[in-house]
């Protein structure tokens, strides 16, 4: 994305950025957190540093969820049994000013769905892992266990095996 640091928004991020306990890197940000981002500024104007970890919450619980939706249907379509898996939402913990976002333990810290469905992809694979004792999903050419990966900005399963990808759900 080629951007311009002048304009009004790239101004107020730059505010967002220099606030530590937002944790926001635009080095880091996706395309769709950016475009995220910009829609709420083009809603809400340029929101003050202390009332953006809410919008924050309300994001990252967003992208968990839909993410999660995904991954979990296509886990209980294929292992044929129901999984009780739901994200954990936090407003206020110890140790983040931006609240919490959990899968079976594992913290969604990002704001881009590609990069949460990374996440929960893990949180789901271990909870099937503990609570159904296999490996899911595994590679149809290899019977290996599959790792979620960010390749090209897409949420994708990889095959160690096989050095390949697969789409994620």
């Amino acid at each position: 994305m080629t951007t311009s640091g002048n304009d009004p928004f790239h101004t107020w991020l730059a505010v967002l950025a220099g606030e530590p306990e937002l944790g926001l890197d635009p080095a880091w940000l996706s395309d769709e957190a950016l475009a995220w981002l910009r829609a709420v500024r083009d809603a809400h104007g340029e929101v003050a540093p202390p009332y953006v970890p809410e919008l924050m919450l309300e994001r990252r619980a967003a992208v968990a969820e839909t993410a999660l939706a995904a991954l979990r249907a296509a886990a209980e379509r294929d292992l044929g049994s129901p999984l009780d898996l739901r994200p954990e939402v936090e407003a206020e913990c110890d140790y983040d000013t931006t609240g919490s976002v959990a899968v079976f333990g594992e913290q969604v810290r990002a704001l881009g769905p590609e990069e949460a469905k990374v996440t929960v992809a893990d949180a789901v694979q271990t909870f099937v892992a503990h609570v159904h004792r296999t490996v899911w999903p595994t590679c149809p050419d290899h019977r290996t266990g599959l790792h979620p990966e960010l390749t090209e900005r897409r949420a994708v399963w990889h095959c160690r095996a096989g050095g390949h990808d697969l789409p994620m759900p």
